[in-house]
């Protein structure tokens, strides 16, 4: 995944994906070279184009692996770290936050980078929408169901107070009564305060996923460096308990990846969706 910020000259480029290979044998569980015709081939490509891998650049002792399987009849365990970014030397300058994710739809992980950094597009608010994927959420349920039956009781005293002013006399009082409790304005402020609820949940949720996250990645952590400095003997145990954490992971991010989902759509329509007719007749002020 490839996060661009700002303009990229044309001298400027990268090459990722799934390698199917490990330059160093570091990057494999357990341990060995790869073949060498295929490592004798990459390096002249890295020689031609004057390519390093950028996260193991960023990160030159560190390990960390993208890809998890079995082998033997025994159905043991194998880790590697063969999906990699590649870039320029030059281009390598103006990266930074190489990382390893989680995807919990493939089984392999992904590898992102930034390019730069660039200030936020200047557009309007865009449109206010509720966030469905947290319509399910009990702390939304309840305080929906609080402001719906804050509203049923104000429009029935309504109801109720217009019945007894709709008669003949009793206009000035019928005026005021609309002035003071429009239905219009209660109905407005009901879907103010419901899309309040919505965004106090959320962030009450994104904190709930967030901890969830960081205590997953402290234990995937964990067991890597334990799995780096273990005895052979015990290398088969500590990655089976990578695995499991891997796992754990998946799951954490499965709600994670739907609420990233709903937010790259709000962020599309915020930042890009700027030359249209609906985005100029919701911003003209």
């Amino acid at each position: 995944m490839l996060q661009a910020r700002g303009d990229i000259d044309d001298t400027e480029f990268f090459i990722m994906g799934d390698w199917n290979f490990v330059k160093d044998k570091a990057d494999r569980s357990p341990q060995h070279d790869d073949d060498l015709g295929v490592t004798n081939e990459m390096n002249k490509l890295k020689t031609s184009l004057d390519l390093l891998d950028g996260w193991r650049t960023s990160n030159p002792s560190s390990r960390s692996f993208t890809w998890e399987g079995t082998f033997g009849n025994e159905r043991k365990k194998i880790f590697s770290r063969i999906d990699c970014i590649y870039t320029t030397r030059d281009t390598w300058e103006i990266t930074n936050k190489y990382k390893t994710i989680n995807c919990d739809f493939s089984d392999h992980d992904g590898v992102t980078v930034t390019v730069r950094e660039a200030s936020v597009a200047e557009t309007g608010n865009g449109e206010v929408k509720l966030n469905r994927n947290i319509m399910r959420h009990p702390l939304f349920e309840k305080e929906a169901d609080r402001l719906l039956y804050k509203l049923e009781r104000k429009l029935n005293k309504y109801s109720w107070l217009e019945g007894r002013k709709q008669r003949p006399g009793k206009e000035a009082a019928l005026q005021k009564l609309r002035d003071q409790y429009s239905p219009q304005v209660l109905w407005n402020k009901y879907k103010k305060d419901i899309l309040e609820a919505s965004t106090q949940v959320t962030q009450i949720q994104c904190k709930e996923i967030t901890e969830l996250r960081r205590r997953a990645e402290k234990e995937i952590k964990k067991a890597e460096r334990d799995l780096r400095y273990c005895t052979p003997e015990r290398e088969e145990e500590y990655r089976h308990t990578l695995s499991n954490q891997k796992k754990m992971m998946s799951n954490y991010n499965e709600e994670a990846r739907n609420n990233r989902k709903f937010l790259m759509e709000a962020k599309w329509f915020k930042d890009t969706e700027t030359m249209t007719k609906r985005w100029f007749g919701l911003n003209k002020p």
